[in-house]
């Protein structure tokens, strides 16, 4: 009951948006009033519907997501949150909704192993910003060291024609530079980070294999909720790999593809 009404009222303090799809503002409509009313099977089908016709809407993804964690689909829950999250990285409630599943006993060993470097600077660094804030950091860092480095040099020339004493370090524009590269790194990883295939397990659990087969030998087992890079795909199989960096096959229907090129 306590999880319901946090889901509820994450449900409720929705972001209105405009569309001029009568439709899609009908099926919207009409999933809020299911979902109000705990019918959850209702709301999953209209949000489904509403997301056929606006597929990458942030808000259509959140509220299907509460409609399937409600049908105790935790894993494709997690999936779709992260999915709108790649569209609206700063969507607050978003976030807070995979805290809150992160939190929740029952999935915690989605994420039990501890998160190595590159995962924490990830979700740390370059998971909540876009790459429109690194891009702006970075004009606005190269236009101001442009100025210090200019403004060094016309000084350094003015005294090397008196003869007076050349100016000191220009601190302010080491600095500004540094700023430069930090940001400059920052857009090309998230550049890199959105173009790589990634996906969210949705069985509760799934047997990882050595092929794209049920015949062939199981390596380890995933739980629902786990991200993993996706590689290959080979009929109704694909390769992903785990961020311990083992590989393996899992069925398609294992699993939702949450950012990146379609395999």
């Amino acid at each position: 009951m306590k999880c319901f009404v946090v889901l509820l009222l994450l449900a409720s303090t929705h972001t209105a948006f405009a569309t001029d799809a009568l439709p899609l503002s009908q099926l919207y409509s009409q999933a809020l009033s299911a979902y109000q009313d705990k019918k959850f099977q209702d709301s999953t089908e209209l949000f489904s519907k509403a997301l056929q016709l606006q597929p990458e809407n942030p808000e259509l993804l959140y509220n299907l997501g509460l409609s399937q964690y409600q049908l105790n689909k935790k894993g494709y829950a997690i999936a779709l949150w992260r999915k709108a999250l790649q569209l609206a990285p700063l969507n607050r409630k978003v976030q807070d909704a995979i805290e809150f599943a992160r939190n929740n006993s029952g999935i915690t060993s989605a994420f039990r192993r501890p998160p190595g470097t590159w995962e924490m600077i990830r979700s740390r660094l370059i998971l909540p910003l876009p790459l429109n804030f690194w891009l702006g950091c970075m004009l606005i860092a190269f236009l101001l060291t442009a100025h210090k480095v200019i403004k060094f040099f016309g000084k350094r020339k003015v005294a090397l024609q008196e003869g007076t004493s050349l100016p000191g370090i220009p601190y302010a524009a080491l600095f500004l530079s540094l700023l430069l590269l930090l940001s400059l790194g920052a857009s090309t990883l998230k550049g890199l980070d959105t173009l790589t295939a990634q996906g969210t397990i949705i069985a509760q659990r799934i047997d990882v294999r050595t092929g794209p087969s049920a015949e062939d030998n199981s390596i380890f087992e995933l739980s629902e909720g786990v991200s993993v890079h996706l590689l290959a795909t080979r009929q109704q199989w694909t390769l992903i790999r785990h961020f311990d960096g083992i590989q393996g096959w899992i069925p398609n229907s294992s699993l939702l593809q949450t950012q990146g090129p379609q395999l």
